[in-house]
């Protein structure tokens, strides 16, 4: 997501659409991506994410997001660059029907989402357990703990409930996911893409349902007093794939 955030600055003109560094860079992530489906008719436009961050922008005085988009297609110059970058992006990944392609699109879903759940949350979520309560749909994203297998490997205890009224696939993307500073992570209940923001498989959990899995630390990690889990869930619903961060901090073991 380099590109995007790198042009944010350039890319700005007016007040109405001025934004900090991290919307701007989701708002041209989202530019990008409704660039890319407009040459790539497999793509998605995507309307629900941008109203969706827009929304939550506006609400906490953020500013507004579509304002930007506007200002990028109103503004020749911009334009002009925007679709420069669209047609480098295909062309560097191999075309629209190419796994790189499918990535970038999965990498930039990640970014806008991600963005939309922090701008969302209260600052003291953070402090302890994010996201924050409002943010724990439709999937509840819980640790009971830290314990060891009969090998001797630390495991931790995931609790992953679906609050909503349909069936939710739920995955982790094994990009920056860590227990502490083990990066090395296995679980049979769970899937665990491999460094990727794209599932292939999925757990399905059925509305008001529970899925208890462990998710198991390599034996060469290092075992420290206590630990956090950090990364990214994968949601796919009826309406497609979603994104939620999760970092569950001061994770204990099991007494």
């Amino acid at each position: 997501m380099a590109e995007g955030s790198a042009l944010v600055d350039a890319l700005r003109v007016d007040d109405t659409a001025r934004l900090d560094e991290f919307s701007g860079s989701a708002a041209f992530v989202w530019a990008t991506l409704h660039g890319i489906a407009n040459v790539c008719p497999n793509f998605p436009q995507e309307q629900a994410r941008l109203d969706k961050l827009d929304r939550i922008a506006q609400s906490k005085a953020q500013g507004s997001i579509k304002l930007f988009v506007e200002d990028l297609e109103r503004n020749p110059k911009k334009q002009a660059r925007l679709t420069a970058d669209v047609q480098t992006i295909i062309a560097t990944t191999g075309g629209c029907d190419s796994e790189a392609l499918q990535e970038w699109q999965a990498g930039g879903r990640q970014l806008i989402d991600t963005h939309t759940q922090w701008l969302a949350a209260s600052p003291e979520s953070v402090v302890v357990n994010w996201p924050s309560p409002a943010l724990l749909e439709p999937i509840e994203v819980s640790v009971e703990g830290r314990s060891r297998d009969a090998q001797g490997r630390q495991y931790l205890k995931l609790l992953l409930r679906n609050s909503s009224k349909t069936p939710v696939g739920v995955a982790l993307s094994g990009k920056e996911l860590r227990a502490g500073l083990c990066s090395d992570l296995t679980s049979t209940e769970v899937p665990i893409t491999h460094q990727s923001y794209r599932a292939t498989k999925l757990a399905r959990i059925a509305p008001g349902e529970s899925l208890h899995a462990k998710v198991t630390l390599s034996a060469d990690c290092f075992e420290e007093d206590t630990t956090a889990l950090m990364g990214t869930l994968i949601l796919e619903a009826s309406t497609g794939p979603e994104y939620r961060s999760i970092a569950v901090l001061g994770i204990r073991d099991l007494r």
